[in-house]
């Protein structure tokens, strides 16, 4: 009886077996490899497959591009007139053991032609750069600020040096260099700030030509300055040439200290800056007379295009020009200080979003779950399956329901839910290429040939990636890390997991180092 099923089970299972067969070599005309020998099928163990690897392109690393200055160790930027423009690069990252989220990675300098004249030896080399009176403006100086964790033996600290790292300046080209003398340097819009010791305000102020000016500890003032002044210069980068200090006010470039007697004084901005007195707040010019008189207000903020936002009691706002006049009484207004046209977007006491343009025209009104600011400057409004685009000083029309997440220059980025996908697009409404569904336009710049890039980053901070595409929509690159444009050589900067670049606008490197991604011992 048993014969008998084992008898029919073979049988059916017969067809099975022969139907997953393996030819010797491939059909005619199935484009498969021609010479792919059967698979050896040995008694007693079941069927063997051996793999065909013919088809596979043979592995060749990625090629790195670059020279040395000399042969050795070269652990220090030696002065020398002769580099031309030298570039900040990485060259090793360490990622943290412990997870706390601290990665370090070691830069070097290298010549815009791609020799490298430090090894990867500062734990920063970047260009100086100082803010802006709207949150997304920066701007770069012709400066490098230089850090290096000092020497600490293994039973003395932690694995990346265990102590504060040390900073130094240098000119682009090279040709000096400062000391490692200062624990930390700080970027105002004419000067920067050295520091020596933060507890005495002993602090060097260097002008963006390289040259010291003063020492805060050393002024007539000094006792007017706070403890810990130096730190609090993170309300004073764009006060067009003065710190605010208490209630008065420092020239960045001669030292000189202006006491307005204010309870409080901010930053100067297109020519004005915002005090209080007597629990009032009103604006002053340089020569620090009152040019707007003091209102009640909660807050008062910035000029910018010649416009400032006040905050009054009641959760109402307005809008004034600098003569004081006011140009909008709204419940809340935003985003006059951060478009390129100065578009303003305000909302009514019913909760719709009003958008106007720079001459206070009324372009279009939505409820607020319909409308939606975008990094860059402008507003989409989503409404009735149709996509408006306030953006720069014209109303754009665009295809189907999107929602534009950024705008730079002539291009947009368009997420479409229901398809679930985003594409890169020109104001018009082309579509140029497909990208990330998370990815916004990082910066539209254009190189020394007069070619224009698009990049993109990732909205999503815990997976960084980049695109960098050309004006037609040809990639350029793409990759997992982050990718910017240096304006000083007219290069882009191309940071991946794997490597660090510069190269052309038409994707010709010019430097590139495979990074070694190390752990920690």
């Amino acid at each position: 009886m048993r014969k008998r099923a084992i008898a029919v089970l073979l049988a059916a299972l017969l067809p099975l077996l022969s139907s997953c067969g393996v030819h010797a070599s491939p059909p005619p005309g199935s484009g498969g490899p021609s010479a792919s020998p059967a698979p050896v099928l040995s008694p007693g163990s079941g069927l063997k497959v051996k793999t065909d690897w013919s088809a596979l392109a043979p592995y060749a690393p990625d090629k790195d591009v670059y020279t040395r200055l000399k042969e050795g160790l070269m652990p220090e930027l030696v002065p020398s007139k002769d580099y031309g423009l030298l570039l900040p690069y990485v060259g090793e990252v360490f990622y943290d053991a412990t997870f706390t989220g601290f990665d370090l990675s070691y830069k070097g300098l290298v010549t815009a032609d791609g020799t490298m004249v430090t090894d990867d030896v500062y734990s920063e080399a970047y260009q100086a750069t100082y803010y802006g009176a709207s949150w997304d403006e920066t701007y770069s100086k012709p400066l490098y600020v230089l850090a290096k964790y000092p020497y600490v033996p293994p039973d003395k600290g932690q694995w990346f040096g265990g102590a504060w790292a040390m900073h130094a300046v240098c000119a682009p080209d090279g040709s000096w260099v400062t000391p490692f003398d200062y624990t930390n340097v700080y970027c105002l819009d004419k000067v920067m700030m050295l520091v020596r010791d933060w507890k005495t305000n002993d602090v060097d102020v260097m002008d963006y030509g390289g040259h010291i000016l003063y020492n805060l500890k050393d002024l007539p003032c000094a006792d007017k300055l706070d403890p810990l002044f130096y730190y609090r210069v993170d309300e004073t980068f764009y006060g067009e040439g003065y710190c605010a200090v208490r209630g008065g006010y420092l020239n960045e470039l001669t030292g000189a200290y202006h006491d307005t007697g204010f309870e409080y004084a901010k930053l100067f901005s297109d020519g004005l800056a915002a005090v209080k007195k007597d629990g009032r707040w009103g604006y002053i010019d340089k020569s620090f007379k009152f040019v707007i008189a003091p209102m009640a207000a909660q807050y008062a903020g910035a000029f910018h295009n010649g416009r400032a936002y006040v905050d009054l009691s009641g959760g109402q706002g307005k809008l004034i020009d600098k003569k004081g006049h006011t140009l909008l009484t709204a419940w809340s207004i935003g985003f006059y200080d951060t478009d390129e046209s100065g578009r303003i977007a305000y909302a009514d006491s019913a909760g719709k979003i009003h958008v106007l343009d720079n001459n206070l025209k009324e372009l279009g009104a939505a409820d607020e779950t319909a409308l939606s600011y975008i990094p860059g400057g402008g507003v989409c409004v989503r409404a009735d399956g149709k996509t408006t685009l306030y953006f720069k000083d014209k109303t754009y029309e665009l295809p189907g329901d999107c929602l534009v997440t950024s705008a730079r220059g002539n291009f947009i980025v368009c997420q479409f839910p229901a398809d679930e996908k985003a594409c890169l697009m020109t104001l018009d409404g082309k579509t140029l290429a497909e990208t990330g569904y998370d990815d916004i336009i990082k910066d539209v710049v254009t190189g020394p040939s007069g070619k224009t890039a698009v990049i993109l980053a990732s909205s999503d901070y815990e997976r960084p990636s980049y695109g960098v595409y050309a004006a037609d929509g040809t990639k350029l690159f793409s990759g997992g890390g982050n990718a910017e444009y240096n304006a000083l050589s007219g290069l882009l900067c191309v940071y991946d997991n794997r490597f660090f670049a510069y190269a052309d606008f038409d994707g010709n490197i010019v430097f590139r180092l495979s990074l070694l991604n190390s752990l920690p011992d």
